[in-house]
């Protein structure tokens, strides 16, 4: 894995599994409502906790540091909306208000639901990414370092927006039925033109067929990449230092066998895990 770690969740613990194939525990997630978004050096990761009491649901945004103590950098208390992390994005950490109460089955659970704010994890100061209005109600998908927005419309119909620094906007509307649901998308690393974004069918829970789709904003090209089945990881640490991405199919998901993938630059894949569900690739 380019001699860095591929990190992921088990049993409330942040592991990362090294190239050699050993496993080392990064920190714990006790207490967390949302899992968590690593730093692509590995050093940090951001969770949230959640408690409720009569005055409403209070959610407190945590910064973990690795051989650290975590600190809370962030406290919500609200009736509809909490605070989650969204990324770790090359632009720096995002989190959210998400929307309080969401039900029912969510297939891509890293699209953001709600204003959206970067933090500065030296200093705690926070600015705006995206509010309630802002791009028409574009939903924030990835910020790139020069500040370019990729961001997803449902109205009037599935489409992908980027919104660069000095105004520009291009736009493309999502094929379906490869698109019917949308999650993942992020900007390759040193671009603010070139994405990748997964799409699935959304046949029903464990069901789904997914696919993993290249956007290039500069040539207006949308194109699939890799076998069919495969969804990415959210986020700049899905790619590996060759070019190629970090992908999974879940347990039922069509197309295959479960397990976590690597997708080579010219599109040939390799499992690299029977099981799991991978956060990213972060230095080692």
């Amino acid at each position: 894995m380019g001699g860095g770690l591929l990190t992921f969740v088990d049993h409330g613990t942040l592991k990362g599994l090294k190239p050699s194939g050993a496993v080392e525990t990064l920190g714990s997630l006790a207490g967390s409502a949302d899992g968590a978004v690593v730093s692509p050096d590995g050093q940090h990761w951001m969770t949230a906790t959640l408690t409720s009491d009569a005055s409403g649901v209070t959610s407190q945004l945590v910064l973990g540091t690795r051989g650290g103590a975590d600190r809370v950098v962030a406290r919500l208390t609200a009736q509809d909306r909490h605070l989650t992390p969204f990324r770790w994005t090359a632009g720096g950490p995002i989190y959210q208000h998400a929307v309080m109460g969401v039900g029912g089955y969510i297939l891509f659970g890293d699209g953001a639901s709600g204003p959206t704010y970067r933090l500065d994890a030296g200093s705690g100061q926070v600015s705006t990414v995206l509010g309630t209005s802002d791009a028409s109600d574009c939903r924030l998908a990835d910020l790139a370092a020069d500040g370019t927005i990729a961001c997803v419309r449902s109205m009037p119909s599935l489409s992908l927006a980027v919104l660069s620094p000095g105004g520009h906007v291009v736009e493309m509307p999502l094929p379906r039925p490869a698109f019917n649901q949308y999650g993942a998308v992020s900007f390759l690393p040193g671009s603010g033109q070139r994405l990748v974004i997964g799409g699935a069918t959304s046949a029903g829970p464990n069901q789904e067929q997914y696919v993993t789709y290249l956007f290039d904003a500069g040539s207006r090209q949308l194109r699939p990449f890799g076998p069919a089945g495969l969804r990415p990881v959210a986020g700049p640490s899905s790619w590996l230092p060759d070019g190629s991405l970090l992908t999974y199919r879940p347990e039922g998901a069509a197309g295959g066998s479960p397990g976590i993938y690597v997708v080579r630059p010219d599109g040939s894949a390799r499992k690299v895990l029977a099981s799991g569900t991978p956060l990213g690739v972060i230095a080692g």
